[in-house]
Parts: structure tokens; C-alpha cells; sequence
């Protein structure tokens, strides 16, 4: 079954990062809706994903911080957010399947115009306040121009 991700670029008035937005697989409360919760991830080294983007490299390894899970909407959406919370733009989007699923590490293909390839999901031993730091390996990936 393959499920929706989006790669966005989030500027607020801090700097940048890029949101990683997975169609949650499961739900770990049995309350909530299966595809009304996106799993995220916030990537501050903007530059490694700006070089795959532009195809000047072919992989990056950046460290990600887990963020709170985000609505469904941020899949499609682009703009300004409310609170002065910033603006975002997508640079990719698309679909993706699960390629591998162990306890502390995933990965995942995606496919879309702008950017297809695997993605490794490492959950590293080092948390910071509380949320949890991981390991994102992208490689193999074919870059398209956005």
C-alpha cells in the first residue's frame, strides 16, 4: 500500500529547516484515525538537501529532530502559517511504500516529479528535551527540477 509524503522548506523568523511529512502507517492510539496525522521530522542542514535538489549529489546523512506529528493538511499546503509561525513551500511530493521495518530503524522508497529514492530512518540513543534525534540516510535518489 503506499501512503503520501511531502518535502517542505519552513522559513521562519529563526531560519530555515525542511519538514519531512510521512502519511502516518498506524496510529498508536486506538482513537485516532489511521491518515489524519502526518509523522515528522524537522531537517535543519538545508544545504545537504539543497544539493540533491539541484543534482549536484545523488545521497546526503543528516541528523532530523522528530517533531510532533502535523494534520493531513500539511501535505498540500503551501504559505504563510498562522501564529507568526512562518511560511512554507513544498519541494517534493509523492507517494511512498515501506521497504524495510525493524525497532529502531526504517526505510522507506519514495516516488515523485521531483525527487525519488530510499530513505533510512535511524532512531539514534541521544535524546534532546525529550524529543528524539535520528539519523536520515538518503541514497540513490534521481532528482528532478522543481
Amino acid at each position: 500500500m503506499k501512503h503520501r509524503f511531502t518535502l517542505s522548506r519552513h522559513e521562519t523568523n529563526d531560519g530555515s529547516h525542511w519538514d519531512l511529512f510521512l502519511e502516518a502507517l498506524f496510529s498508536l492510539d486506538a482513537l485516532d484515525k489511521q491518515n489524519e496525522k502526518l509523522w515528522t521530522w524537522q531537517i535543519t542542514d538545508i544545504e545537504a538537501v539543497l544539493q540533491v535538489l539541484a543534482r549536484q549529489k545523488q545521497n546526503f546523512l543528516v541528523t532530523a529532530v522528530r517533531a510532533a506529528d502535523h494534520r493531513n493538511i500539511y501535505l498540500d499546503y503551501e504559505g504563510t502559517i498562522s501564529g507568526n509561525r512562518g511560511a512554507v513551500t513544498i519541494f517534493a511530493t509523492g507517494s511512498y511504500g515501506v521497504a524495510e521495518n525493524l525497532r529502531r530503524q526504517f526505510s522507506i522508497e519514495t516516488e515523485s516529479r521531483q525527487l525519488s529514492g530510499r530513505w533510512s530512518f535511524l532512531l539514534n540513543d541521544m535524546v534532546e528535551n525529550g524529543a528524539e534525534i535520528w539519523t536520515i540516510r538518503f541514497s540513490g535518489c534521481r532528482a528532478y527540477e522543481h
